[in-house]
């Protein structure tokens, strides 16, 4: 902002006085040329006000609002009234407003500016003395009686003017970056840059011919850096703007308190709570930990609805969201763990690289999900539904499965050990190269289920179908496959030494059925009842494994379960310079023509610093595809890392013996 100094104000003066030295009185037309001033200095201090007030009301509405307020969408209540404007009409509507009033304030200053120009040469003590007390008058026109006065009125001026539109923009674009809506966001930004431009080209008007070249360069400068650190920095994750700048800087960006995502932890959220008294007469019934007590909320409260909502990387940490719509919406990275999701539908939700460890998802739709890389380690799912969800790559290690629904999921590369997937459904599911070992697959439904390469190391398959399924240089040791039916199953290389197929005695085949069924009681009525079917087709089964009318698939697996004979040499690696290096070559080929999840899923389950284990990893490593790329180039760096940690290990031992030797 300029204004006229105190010494070209007295050279002014001197002048006035030696050509008027005798007038002491102002003419009429300089009467109304200051009775003009006045009356745009009048509009203006009102305006000017009013312009403080807006921004002041602006500001406290702003700051109010929660990271919860911006879940729920809760509507911004305004002052002095009852009424409540919608979340997002209120953060597009209310700052263009301000950005408005601002800009007619700047242009009514600009006329006031003009007409204290335009005064000539007239004396400043007598207009002092008959001017509208507003303090950018008395600043603009260089009225102020010393330097002192004119730093005070700038004080009280200038910030107001010119750091309070762009910081409460910039504040406002802050505060609702957490809602994670791209366009939004733009305006803010736009409206940012129309701030800046409309303050640079008020400044303009005040600059001399000779500065305005110079000044002008400047001022662009300052705009563009300032806009620049608002569209660059104030930005949703994974926008194209934060994945081509933004992306290293934000790690520190949010360490100093700059945080972009949704931080509700251990928050219980409802649409509308279920009535006190019901959930009273069911925990006094039933127990405060009975299954039937979430049923109950679930039925009578009113479940958030959040489908399609931007949730990427929020942190929902133990968080309740029973019931919760979410179709569709976006969870990528987000925090869930110990979360409650009891009966919420994620359908076609993203998901990747969420953290779910110990999320209750019991009776959850999961269906058609995206889910890679996901880790739910320990999470309950009984019952849910994850017909054709993604799960490439994803982390289920002691998940609770029971009875639930992976039709058609895709499981390739993913960890499932020591899951518990009693009488699950997991038809032509996609398991190549999965780790399901220590898993319980008892009564699970895995007919035409692809399961090339998986680990099944120690696996429970009792009365398990796996009818028409592939299990191709899968390795089941010592699996107990007592009744499970292997029918028109594709065995080729696939290790069964060791597996248990015992007759079982009456009592002990009573209460492995018990057991189950008892598993199956503890599950939602339509689950239950679904998990009681597959339970009683597979107690009708034999009690040794069912091959069908496959004599050649029973006497190889039978010499396999003895141990002895032809079938076993061939089979489990006794003649190792021929099995092991076929299985090796299935494994790789199996790499190489699938996903890279099935390729890091076998480096991570088969390979390890067993002899057999540290062989395949060398065969992987060294492993070239029909294209001619090598198969270590499609490996993640975690499989890569884990290969080679192996390989250097088994490097050392050699070179340890090797050097005793000597």
């Amino acid at each position: 902002m300029s204004f006229i100094r105190p010494e070209d104000r007295r050279a002014r003066l001197r002048r006035t006085s030696e050509t008027t030295a005798s007038s002491s009185s102002l003419t009429d037309n300089e009467i109304a040329q200051i009775d003009a001033i006045n009356n745009t200095s009048s509009y203006c201090r009102t305006l000017f006000f009013s312009y403080l007030a807006l921004g002041a009301t602006l500001f406290i509405l702003v700051s109010g609002t929660t990271h919860e307020d911006l879940l729920r969408e809760t509507p911004v209540k305004m002052p002095l009234f009852d009424i409540g404007v919608p979340l997002l009409t209120f953060y597009v509507v209310a700052p263009f407003l301000f950005a408005l009033f601002h800009f007619n304030l700047l242009n009514k200053l600009s006329q006031l500016r003009m007409q204290i120009e335009d005064m000539g040469d007239i004396e400043r003590g007598l207009i002092r003395e008959r001017l509208f007390p507003f303090d950018y008058t008395l600043l603009i026109g260089g009225f102020g009686k010393n330097q002192r006065e004119n730093i005070v009125l700038w004080a009280i001026v200038g910030p107001a003017l010119y750091f309070l539109p762009v910081a409460l923009i910039i504040y406002t674009q802050y505060k609702f970056l957490a809602y994670h809506s791209t366009p939004i966001t733009t305006w803010h930004s736009f409206l940012v840059l129309l701030s800046v431009a409309s303050l640079a080209l008020f400044h303009a008007g005040s600059e001399s011919p000779a500065q305005l070249t110079v000044a002008a360069l400047r001022r662009y400068a300052i705009a563009l850096t300032i806009w620049a650190s608002s569209g660059f920095f104030l930005t949703p994750p994974d926008s194209w703007i934060d994945k081509s700048i933004t992306k290293n800087l934000w790690e520190d960006v949010e360490a100093v308190g700059m945080y972009r995502n949704l931080e509700l932890p251990g928050r219980t959220f409802w649409a509308s709570d279920p009535p006190p008294e019901i959930i009273a007469a069911y925990i006094e019934k039933y127990g405060p930990d009975d299954p039937k007590v979430e049923e109950a909320r679930v039925r009578y409260g009113h479940p958030m609805d959040l489908r399609g909502r931007d949730l990427r990387y929020a942190v929902l940490f133990s968080a309740s969201l029973i019931g919760a719509h979410m179709e569709g919406a976006q969870l990528q990275r987000a925090n869930i763990s110990s979360a409650q999701l009891q009966g919420a539908s994620l359908r076609n939700a993203r998901l990747q690289g969420a953290r779910l460890f110990n999320t209750r998802l019991q009776s959850a739709d999961l269906g058609h999900a995206e889910l890679q890389r996901v880790r739910m380690d320990n999470a309950l799912l009984q019952g849910a539904d994850l017909s054709r969800a993604q799960l490439n790559e994803a982390l289920l290690s002691q998940a609770q499965l029971q009875g639930a629904d992976l039709i058609f999921a895709d499981l390739r590369g993913a960890s499932l050990r020591f899951a518990e997937l009693q009488a699950a459904r997991l038809r032509k599911t996609q398991l190549q190269g999965a780790d399901l070992s220590y898993a319980n697959l008892e009564s699970a439904d895995l007919e035409e289920a692809a399961l090339q390469g998986a680990t099944l190391l120690w696996a429970r398959l009792q009365g398990a179908d796996l009818e028409g399924a592939g299990l191709q240089g899968a390795d089941l040791r010592f699996t107990q496959l007592q009744s499970a039916s292997f029918i028109n199953t594709f065995i080729n290389l696939a290790d069964f030494t060791e597996a248990e197929a015992w007759k079982p005695s009456n009592a002990e085949r009573e209460a492995f059925w018990t057991r189950l069924r008892k598993l199956a009681e503890d599950l939602p009525d339509g689950y239950g009842r679904r998990m009681q079917r597959e339970i009683d087709k597979a107690s009708e089964r034999p009690l040794v494994p069912d091959f069908g009318p496959s004599e050649s698939l029973h006497l190889r697996v039978a010499g396999s379960l003895a141990g002895t004979g032809p079938a076993f040499a061939g089979w489990s690696g006794d003649n190792k310079g021929n099995y092991r290096y076929m299985l090796h070559q299935f494994l790789g080929n199996l790499s190489c023509e699938s996903s890279a999840a099935v390729s890091n899923g076998i480096a991570r389950s088969r390979a390890d610093n067993s002899p057999d284990g540290v062989m395949l990893a060398r065969a992987l490593v060294e492993h070239q595809c029909t294209d001619g790329q090598a198969l270590s180039e499609r490996l993640s760096i975690e499989a890569k890392i884990w290969l080679a940690r192996i390989i250097a290990r088994d490097d050392k031992r050699l070179a340890a013996e090797a050097a005793e030797k000597d």
